[in-house]
């Protein structure tokens, strides 16, 4: 129902093309993370027995994980998955 409000209007992020509610303060701190996710990507600071499979200029790498390997990174894995998945709009 639209009584003349003002605020009330979703809004599509240019950027990380979320639809939200400006104004409300769980939609934006929703859309805060979400926009934080899709320009920086997932947060990965690393494992002490991390398997590098290349590691490029930047500081940047690629990782390993295995079978039998801690929940830990399979968490991570799952992480990066819908991550991937959100990007190419399957899952």
């Amino acid at each position: 129902l639209d009584f003349g409000q003002k605020g009330f209007s979703s809004k599509t992020c240019a950027v990380c093309h979320m639809v939200y509610c400006p104004g409300l303060p769980e939609e934006e701190a929703m859309h805060a993370k979400q926009h934080r996710r899709y320009t920086q990507g997932v947060e990965f600071r690393g494992w002490k027995d991390e398997r590098v499979v290349r590691a490029f200029p930047d500081g940047s790498r690629i990782v390993c994980v295995r079978r039998g390997d801690s929940d830990a990174h399979w968490d991570k894995v799952a992480e990066v998955r819908v991550h991937v998945q959100a990007d190419l709009g399957s899952g």
